[in-house]
């Protein structure tokens, strides 16, 4: 099991482009305790593209307070398959650490999962939009007990994660829009000072060009480590994990249709009203 550093170790749970890495970038530049690089506790998947062992996992937690990652549901157990080794030491890790689960506006997250997965998979493409939050959800397949669309599982880990006790639950926009407000809050939740001046995350490309585009040929024609080196040092984005898309409060409205609207709100308007009750940065109304 991870040994008790000087600060907590730190879990910042989310459901796929909720501003994951926002938030990791922020904690990371601001929370003087944590120096040392993120940590994707996923990786302990056994289907993960990328695994890690048990045993790596532990001695990077062991070097010092960490920040991890993580896009599990509410159900640490199924999510990570079971796994008779896994499943004790995520639940560990999951107890004794600080837990920050990261929201946002769930047309928001469909329509930012919509153009991401666009970069992996070239048959997104073809798929209208409409049709694409109808679709039945493809992550962490076989860890849940029903067949969700995207809609559903969307409000299935929001809902799931909200419900926990002793999760600090944090808005994409709060931390977007009133980052002054926000980000001493979630200081305070972490334990760690507040410094005197907050510096917001800044990001300005050297040159202009179709980052998205250069992203999609890095993924098809080299290594991930490259495609981090481009982002880092060309793109010139400070205090940043990696790669990620411009996120904009309210862009599902150039893709929503009014049917598009009233599916989400079944299937997912309980939890888009829980989180919309959680900002409190003028969101406009459901």
């Amino acid at each position: 099991m991870p040994s008790s550093p000087s600060a907590p170790h730190l879990v910042v749970i989310s459901h796929r482009r909720s501003g994951t890495h926002l938030a990791i970038d922020t904690l990371a530049h601001h929370g003087a305790a944590y120096t040392l690089p993120y940590l994707n506790l996923d990786r302990l998947r056994r289907d993960h593209p990328r695994p890690l062992t048990l045993a790596q996992c532990e001695q990077a937690l062991a070097q010092g307070p960490r920040i991890l990652k993580s896009h599990m549901h509410a159900d640490p157990a199924a999510f990570f398959h079971h796994d008779e080794a896994v499943v004790p030491f995520v639940q560990h890790v999951l107890r004794h650490a600080k837990r920050i689960y990261v929201c946002r506006d769930g047309r928001d997250v469909l329509t930012s999962l919509y153009f991401y997965m666009q970069l992996l998979r070239k048959e997104v493409a073809r798929v209208p939009f409409g049709a694409f939050i109808r679709q039945p959800n493809n992550f962490e397949s076989g860890t849940y007990s029903e067949d969700l669309n995207r809609v559903a599982y969307w409000s299935f880990h929001v809902q799931g994660w909200l419900a926990q006790a002793g999760v600090f639950p944090l808005t994409f926009e709060a931390l977007r829009y009133t980052p002054a407000q926000t980000i001493p809050r979630l200081l305070a939740h972490v334990n760690q000072p507040v410094p005197t001046f907050l510096t917001p995350l800044t990001r300005t490309p050297i040159f202009k060009t179709n980052h998205l585009f250069l992203l999609r040929m890095f993924n098809k024609l080299t290594t991930h480590k490259l495609a981090q080196l481009y982002t880092r040092y060309v793109r010139r984005i400070e205090h940043s994990s990696r790669f990620f898309r411009h996120g904009t409060r309210g862009s599902y409205h150039e893709h929503f249709s009014a049917a598009d609207l009233a599916y989400f709100d079944e299937w997912g308007g309980e939890a888009l009203r829980a989180v919309l009750a959680l900002d409190n940065t003028n969101h406009p109304s459901p």
